[in-house]
């Protein structure tokens, strides 16, 4: 739910911090999400996606597109309580 402002400028930031130009300061990211869910958090109208980010592309090298729905088609019920 990062809007794509806050994620160039946590670059930025990270980048001053260890005042290293790599993105993010070389910082390793694990980033992860559904986008298909929830907007990012935002004060204005206009919404900027994590992956519209102009750092983006710099930062995120390999990306993983899960497709298959498990959860939902899981029948079991073993372990859970109803109430």
């Amino acid at each position: 739910m990062v809007e794509g402002e806050l994620f160039d400028k946590l670059c930025a930031i990270a980048q001053n911090i260890r005042k290293n130009p790599e993105p993010f300061g070389g910082i390793q990211l694990v980033v992860t999400g559904d986008f298909f869910q929830l907007p990012p958090v935002t004060k204005g109208s206009q919404v900027k996606f994590a992956f519209e980010a102009d750092m983006w592309k710099a930062c995120i090298k390999h990306t993983f597109n899960l497709t298959k729905v498990f959860r939902q088609s899981d029948q079991s019920t073993s372990g859970l309580v109803y109430s």
